[in-house]
């Protein structure tokens, strides 16, 4: 208790003095935008504290609260204190995201464990925020570019931290993961940043600096996600920048685009060549368990669905696992015991956390959360697919040729891992799908302008 309330002061005046400051040095917000942006990388102890923290077997454990949230709880008074713009109230996606809020709220009717789900849709609401204020307070190219910035410090930074622990520390031999908890969480985080900033370099968006920051992030980050040895994001590694080449030379061919395409070509081979019996082994020995356990996730999941509308209860689906008769769709075996009472005592390594996220939204929220999550991905791509056909400058080029691939390798992923719900992934979606957004608007203003010009 004595740490919530410590956190909880040191928030409310770490908000305050950012939202003054502000107001008061404007010339800083890209800054402040920047590091926004990259905090979502390192969202870890002491920098992440969850607040009534209770020890839980669910995705959230507590309010959580992050420096990525100071930044924009500030960037959102100070839109509503000095509205220096019109402000933009809501969008299709975000519509639909609100409306998985309002059905996670009615589905801890249900929950074994109502204050658990609390945890979770606090985040969902601070996910809502953090794309309002994206969507608000970036205007212009340099504020997109500041954006951008972040995410390739972001991929830099990770990928610098995942080599150093694994050739100068060697904290982690195996499988590196950087900051997060997990390998496959981590992956999953780069994979999300790697296609947008390979397009920023192939479209030469950045400074001189920063170019040289995104081609070293690109190239950690390659090597990073190879060293987690995650089965589904090093096949997809290589199918996402291919994609992210093809449609970049589609919107625009350039002789510098031909030049890095052939660089990294080479240089991807010869890394991939030296993982790749590594990698084969990975699939070899893939335990058969692991995706008998993917299906009875599933199948425990459908059934909560079908029992209930509203679900289980958000974050109550592993309390549901353990303490409710669905413990049997994991462990169906267990009913022909002599004594299933004292083998459910016994068994419960497969208890866990649902790894299909559209399952684990349809287990905890109903069918609903699962066909909403489906709209609200959905609603995100074809802006996206839009935004590339009239993508014209370079910065929307960029910006959508990447979010393309990087949108559908969430998709995919997210029928094998349930990550997408930590909170680092779930900023950074957020952020790009604000980033979408903001660029489509720019990209709308740029071809009104050259359109005026030409008459």
């Amino acid at each position: 208790m004595g740490a919530t309330i410590v956190w909880a002061i040191f928030f409310v005046v770490a908000v305050s003095g950012l939202t003054f400051f502000m107001m008061n040095f404007p010339k800083y917000h890209r800054l402040c935008i920047t590091l926004m942006v990259f905090a979502t990388c390192h969202v870890k102890k002491p920098f992440y504290q969850e607040l009534l923290y209770r020890l839980y077997r669910g995705v959230d454990r507590g309010f959580g609260v992050t420096f990525v949230d100071i930044f924009f709880f500030s960037f959102a008074f100070y839109l509503l204190i000095k509205k220096p713009y019109k402000l933009r109230w809501t969008h299709p996606g975000l519509t639909v995201w609100w409306f998985i809020i309002l059905l996670s709220v009615c589905s801890l009717m249900n929950a074994g464990e109502p204050f658990a789900g609390l945890f979770s849709i606090h985040k969902f609401l601070r996910a809502s925020l953090l794309f309002w204020v994206i969507i608000n307070i970036v205007r212009t190219k340099k504020d997109i570019i500041a954006v951008l910035n972040g995410l390739v410090a972001a991929l830099a930074f990770q990928g610098g931290v995942a080599m150093w622990n694994k050739y100068v520390t060697q904290t982690c031999v195996n499988r590196v993961m950087g900051s997060f908890n997990h390998p496959n969480a981590f992956a999953m985080y780069v994979n999300m940043i790697m296609p947008v900033a390979w397009a920023g370099f192939m479209e030469k968006i950045f400074s001189k600096n920063f170019m040289k920051v995104a081609v070293i992030g690109v190239g950690v980050g390659f090597m990073a996600v190879i060293f987690t040895k995650s089965r589904a994001c090093t096949v997809l590694l290589p199918a996402i920048l291919g994609m992210t080449t093809a449609l970049s030379f589609m919107v625009k061919p350039t002789l510098h685009k031909s030049g890095v395409a052939f660089v990294a070509i080479i240089a991807g081979s010869v890394v991939i060549g030296m993982a790749l019996p590594t990698i084969i082994r990975r699939f070899e020995k893939a335990p058969k368990q692991s995706a008998e356990t993917r299906h009875y996730f599933n199948h425990a999941a459908a059934a909560m669905a079908d029992d209930r509308f509203f679900g289980c209860g958000i974050n109550n689906y592993a309390w549901s696992l353990k303490f409710t008769d669905y413990y049997w769709y994991m462990y169906p075996e267990g009913l022909e015991a002599p004594d299933p009472e004292a083998f459910r005592e016994e068994q419960f390594a497969r208890l866990g956390t649902c790894h299909n996220i559209y399952w684990f939204f349809a287990g905890e929220v109903g069918y609903w959360g699962m066909y909403s999550l489906f709209l609200m991905y959905g609603i995100f791509y074809v802006q996206i697919l839009w935004g590339i056909l009239r993508a014209r400058d370079p910065i929307s080029r960029a910006v959508m040729c990447g979010l393309a691939p990087s949108f559908l390798l969430l998709h995919v992923h997210s029928k094998l891992e349930w990550v997408w719900r930590q909170t680092q992934s779930i900023y950074l979606y957020f952020i790009l799908a604000g980033l979408m957004v903001v660029v489509g608007n720019y990209s709308k203003r740029y071809n009104a302008q050259k359109k005026r010009r030409k008459t």
